[in-house]
């Protein structure tokens, strides 16, 4: 009788792609909060640094420079649905890249500003761009690449605001002390468009593989099959108690926040 030969447990042939597609959302992450941290950290939390040289150079008063950054969020709020509705449409790569380049486009006229009203437009024009490399895109990424940790990474990506007043602000303090204001433009449009550019070419995927490990939902023995991929329309949230409730909380939190932003680096 020919002696019984064990087989050893063999490998599955794709157990190097699922172990780089696990990391991959991971990297993702990162490369989002890189984002956040730069891009919003360049402009809307530094803008306060922006007020007093706009004031010295055309003799502005300090509600005039400030109505601006006003009239900014205002535009950001109004674009956000449209870029929401892009991202789900077209997806974030393209959106990121779009917006990479008008980003960067629009902080060049930022930086050839000289009357008022071309303040008031250019920052418009800006916000409106910029939505499409902020936090709504990489939201979105978030929530397709992580559904185990999903908590865990958007509280991450959070972090990528708070980090851009931290990082970016003595920075910029050191370019406008440099390069005066304008400089200081031309700066950030450079800096957006070489990291936003190969982020979205090299790192952003707008959807994860489907046995990918983060977007496996965490089962309990025995139990059925979540489906996390269908979400609620967009007619069934709106009835939604629990979506006034967050819209009006993150509405407050902005008011709070966002007012004394732009006043207390010149206060």
């Amino acid at each position: 009788m020919p002696p019984r030969v064990t087989r050893l447990p063999t490998t599955s042939p794709n157990w190097h792609s699922r172990l780089r597609q696990a990391y991959h959302s991971w990297w993702i992450l990162a490369a989002a909060v890189i984002g956040m941290t730069v891009g919003e950290g360049m402009v809307f939390s530094s803008f306060g640094l922006f007020v007093e040289p706009l004031e010295d150079e055309f003799a502005w008063a300090r509600a005039e420079v400030a109505l601006g950054f006003s009239v900014s969020l205002l535009v950001s709020g109004m674009v956000a649905p449209v870029v929401g509705r892009a991202a789900d449409r077209f997806g974030v790569r393209r959106l990121v890249l779009l917006g990479t380049v008008l980003t960067g486009l629009s902080f060049l006229l930022l930086a050839t500003v000289s009357n008022l009203w071309e303040w008031y437009v250019f920052l418009a024009i800006s916000a409106a761009v910029r939505q499409m490399i902020a936090y709504i895109p990489f939201q979105v990424l978030m929530a397709r690449w992580f559904v185990r940790r999903r908590a865990t990474a958007l509280s991450i990506l959070g972090a990528g605001m708070s980090l851009g007043a931290v990082v970016m602000v003595p920075i910029m303090t050191v370019v406008i002390e440099a390069v005066e204001w304008e400089g200081a433009f031309v700066f950030a449009g450079i800096v957006v468009t070489l990291l936003f550019v190969p982020l979205a070419l090299f790192v952003i995927r707008d959807q994860p593989p489907a046995d990918a490990d983060e977007v496996q939902p965490a089962r309990t023995p025995n139990a059925a099959p979540a489906d996390t991929t269908r979400g609620l329309s967009l007619g069934a949230a709106l009835r939604t108690r629990m979506f006034w409730v967050l819209t009006l909380a993150i509405t407050g939190f902005f008011y709070g926040v966002v007012g004394w932003m732009v006043h207390a680096v010149p206060y």
